[in-house]
């Protein structure tokens, strides 16, 4: 191996001779830099780092003010001072030259030394620079005469062409108004005012005001030319004027007609829409206050129809059964012959079968008896005597309690009661008892079926094996009231059942309840009762579940009887509920 010359093992073996972007030989045992590959440079001078300069020759080499190493020795746009130039002010490439303007750069930035002569910067916006092409004339104080003599962007400003009388249109135009004062409007000469006793009539400024004339107001007719128009008296015809008929002043004029004037002599006219000359005199005019209907036939109705002064002529209001009282008022009450009398419709005599109970003539005979007039109990006035089965006691009566055909009918009861509009059990058939207090499905405990049931006096079961306190869920909450008095308020929680018998707890004093009989299959019914007035019976009865005795379900019903109840808001209640031992 040749370490002074192989660029694989240079000066040493497996030593490469390769130097970074560069073409490279190995000489004297040492890697030497040959050339610098395109775009790189050897910046540095240093063979060991190669060509570490990314950087390719521009604009021949010769620096330029681009952003750009033109001769890639390092430096950026060194040659250029930036901070002078005025074509490259402040950066390369930003020129300060602007239209007609001189300008300088300082600490590169551009700055307006002034204009070309002829120019103006109006805008003050150096942008577009000395944009306005303008030489101040007259020391730059504006003068009415087309020009911009201050240049300021506005010809002869302060001069208003439209309104100033003494440059009226265009620069000295002055306005003339003899016997008035002259006024510029839009550019136009005109009259501002007359001086006292004289008139614009012709409305020529040129000659001012020059009608001598007195204005009074508008024209009236008086022989004078009031207006200062010119004319005296215009626009009155004293042949055919009305109101200065014959001469001026005399006036034609007549009640609720048109006047008119004929060959200077007055005469009433049409009369005016609503009023009619019943009388013919002129004195009074059309006097009479009337508009004929479209059929000028007189009906009644009211009205004057064919306006003679008389209304509803030749029609009797008094006895007239189409006209009773007033026109059209038909006299013919509902299931009855009518009978006008002074005006006053009445009813004469009921059709067969009807009665008028509250002598309202406007009904008629309003009533109309059914079942042959007698009171029957169907909600109706059978006998129209004013009142509705008047005869029928719905708080006593089992036929019909609490209503009509209402019938206490109730499963194996022997005597149904009716009391206070509710349906009651008086007395049950053989055999059978009213096990729950319940009216509605009457005596349901059948007592050859079931003869331990505690309504057939059966034997009651122990509570040996279930005794102990059982909340109960859902948690049972009632009260009802005597006009407006508290009556009864329960918050029931739970019930302590013990041998022979059990425990309401609520708030309050706890309930008695005794046992009933029931048959020893797990179920259980007990009773507890609060004596009055309105008597208050709480019952509660369910089962067990044998296989785990800590728990039943059951219902729980609270029952009221007695003379006073009717009159409180108490009602049957009856809850489903479970218990679980505590």
């Amino acid at each position: 191996f040749d370490l002074q010359a192989d660029a694989a093992h240079c000066g040493a073996c497996n030593r490469p001779c390769a130097l970074a972007n560069a073409d490279s030989t190995c000489a004297e045992g040492v890697c030497r830099l040959d050339a610098c590959r395109p775009g790189f440079a050897d910046l540095d001078g240093v063979s060991a780092t190669g060509c570490e300069y990314g950087c390719a020759p521009s604009n021949g080499g010769v620096e330029r003010c681009d952003a750009v190493d033109n001769d890639c020795d390092g430096a950026v746009d060194e040659a250029v001072d930036t901070s002078a130039d005025p074509m490259n002010c402040g950066q390369c490439g930003r020129s300060c030259v602007r239209p007609n303007a001189l300008v300088a750069c300082e600490a590169g930035a551009c700055r307006s030394v002034g204009c070309a002569d002829g120019f103006v910067d109006l805008n003050a916006m150096p942008a577009d620079g000395c944009e306005y092409g303008c030489r101040v004339t007259f020391e730059g104080v504006e003068r009415c005469d087309t020009l911009d003599n201050d240049c300021d962007g506005w010809t002869d400003e302060g001069y208003d062409l439209q309104r100033d009388a003494d440059n009226c249109g265009e620069c000295g135009n002055r306005c003339l108004a003899p016997g008035g004062v002259p006024v510029c409007r839009q550019g136009v000469c005109g009259v501002e005012d007359c001086a006292a006793g004289f008139v614009d009539l012709d409305g020529d400024p040129e000659n001012g005001c020059e009608y001598a004339c007195v204005r009074a107001g508008a024209e009236v007719c008086n022989g004078a030319d009031d207006d200062c128009d010119g004319a005296a008296d215009e626009g009155f015809d004293l042949d055919t004027d009305p109101s200065h008929c014959g001469r001026c002043g005399r006036a034609c004029s007549y009640d609720n007609a048109a006047p008119l004037c004929a060959d200077g002599l007055c005469s009433q006219g049409p009369c005016v829409e609503g009023f009619v000359d019943v009388n013919g005199r002129p004195d009074d005019g059309c006097e009479y206050a009337c508009t004929p209907t479209a059929d000028p036939t007189e009906v009644c109705d009211g009205q004057d129809n064919d306006c003679d002064g008389a209304t509803d002529e030749g029609f009797d209001l008094q006895s007239s059964l189409d006209d009773c009282g007033t026109c059209g008022a038909r006299c013919a009450p509902a299931n009855a012959d009518g009978l006008c009398a002074a005006g006053q419709c009445r009813v004469d005599e009921c059709s067969f079968g009807f009665v008028d109970v509250d002598r309202d003539v406007a009904n008629g005979c309003e009533c109309e008896r059914a079942n042959k007039g007698i009171e029957a109990c169907n909600t109706r006035d059978d006998d129209c005597d004013g009142a509705v089965d008047e005869a029928f006691d719905f708080r006593n009566d089992p036929a019909h309690c609490g209503g009509c055909g209402r019938r206490c009918v109730l499963p194996n009861v022997q005597t149904p009661l009716c009391a206070m509009g509710a349906c009651d059990i008086a007395d049950c058939v053989d055999g059978f008892e009213d096990g729950d207090g319940d009216p509605a499905n009457g005596c349901e405990v059948d007592c050859a079926a079931t003869p331990m049931d505690p309504a057939c006096g059966g034997a009651p079961p122990t509570f040996d094996e279930y005794p102990g306190d059982y909340t109960i869920a859902p948690r049972v909450i009632y009260s009802c009231s005597f006009f407006g008095q508290p009556v009864l308020s329960v918050n029931v929680q739970s019930f302590r059942f013990f041998a022979g018998g059990g425990l309401l707890l609520a708030t309050g004093a706890p309930v008695d309840m005794e046992q009933q009989p029931v048959p020893g299959d797990g179920s259980f019914r007990v009773q507890g009762v609060i004596p009055g007035d309105c008597t208050e019976t709480y019952i509660l009865q369910g089962q067990f579940d044998l296989e785990n005795p800590d728990t039943w379900s059951g219902t729980f019903s609270i029952r009221f009887q007695g003379p006073t109840c009717g009159l409180t808001t108490c009602a049957n209640q009856t809850y489903q509920i479970t218990g679980t031992r505590q």
